[in-house]
């Protein structure tokens, strides 16, 4: 029997608006697994320069990953719905924390 934490996934949260350069994840990561994030809408589609192949997570000594983009600010985005398009194998996901807040529909 497979066990589920073999298979990639994919987790795409709600809308946040994105304030500062602080932006971390609270994750498990198996040695011969990953996660990587990337930032778009929720409808799929990624900013440019923030896919997921140009994110770096750094290990923080609280068990969080600092998240950033190569070569690139996230407060870029600070103007547009940002929803985070997280991808992981081999890994639990527990929290987003930092420099953002939740993006209030006026609908």
């Amino acid at each position: 029997m497979q066990n589920k934490l073999d298979k990639q996934a994919q987790l795409v949260t709600n809308h946040f608006i994105v304030y500062g350069e602080n932006l971390a994840l609270l994750a498990e990561i198996q040695e011969d697994g990953f996660v990587k994030v990337a930032l778009g809408t929720k409808s799929g589609k990624v900013y440019e320069s923030f896919e997921a192949e140009k994110s770096i997570l750094t290990k923080q000594p609280d068990g969080y990953y600092q998240i950033s983009f190569q070569g690139k600010k996230l407060t870029s985005l600070c103007s547009n719905p940002v929803s985070f398009h997280i991808y992981f194998e081999k890994a639990k996901i527990y929290a987003i924390k930092g420099n953002l807040e939740n993006y209030k529909l006026k609908y």
